[in-house]
């Protein structure tokens, strides 16, 4: 079962990194077998000028792997929850100049000059590789090897609960799929007990194949738009 998740308003799954690949045409996840350690994301993006930007693969959400940064990661946390949907203006330009200057902004790609903003204010946390792309709520780094950054970071796992134990999706399924957006949380169990570098990266193997992408999994931040 493939779960789709809208992670907007859900408040429990982002701020989180992603590894996996973009989605260009949700054809591809037709039929798609997947465990409970690969989801795809519905992401909403680019501030007030919104984008629908989709990616399937392991999600690693920073608020359940706290301790494993170079130093506590609840700081940060905040400060993309601070992000979040009708922003906490004050709160961002007293703690976070470099958050601050990255929200409420009207779909326009970031700038080199904001994205190398961006990495500097993470270094002080991650390591991370150079930041490639993005817009408000989604930005893609550089190819790199995730298991050399995350190998001990522990990726969620989504698991649908019964059929009797659910409210019920406000989609239209296809066979194989399920969608969880705010409405229906409760329809689902998280847990973050896999390591990356354990099945989790196995899985991740077995994507791309079943996907037939010729490059290793990408890495993605994604955290909820501020709109």
């Amino acid at each position: 079962m493939l779960i789709h998740i809208e992670p907007l308003d859900c408040g429990v799954f982002l701020p989180a990194f992603v590894i996996g690949y973009a989605v260009e045409d949700d054809d591809e996840l037709e039929s798609l077998d997947a465990p409970p350690l690969i989801v795809a994301l519905d992401q909403q993006a680019g501030g007030s000028r919104m984008q629908y930007p989709s990616m399937i693969g392991a999600l690693i959400r920073l608020e359940q792997n706290r301790e494993r940064g170079l130093r506590d990661l609840g700081m940060l946390v905040q400060g993309f929850r601070a992000m979040a949907e009708e922003p906490d203006l004050a709160l961002l330009e007293r703690d976070y100049a470099v958050l601050r200057a990255l929200v409420q902004t009207k779909g326009a790609p970031y700038t080199p000059e904001e994205l190398h903003s961006l990495e500097r204010y993470l270094a002080d946390y991650l390591t991370l590789p150079p930041a490639a792309r993005g817009i408000e709520a989604c930005v893609q780094f550089a190819d790199c090897d995730p298991r050399a950054l995350f190998a001990h970071w522990n990726v969620m796992s989504c698991t649908l609960r019964g059929e009797d134990r659910r409210r019920g999706s406000i989609y239209r399924s296809a066979d194989g799929e399920y969608h969880i957006d705010e409405s229906n949380l409760e329809d689902v169990t998280l847990e973050d007990k896999v390591p990356l570098e354990d099945k989790a990266w196995s899985e991740l193997e077995r994507l791309r194949q079943l996907l037939r992408r010729p490059r290793p999994p990408q890495l993605f931040l994604l955290w909820e738009n501020s709109d």
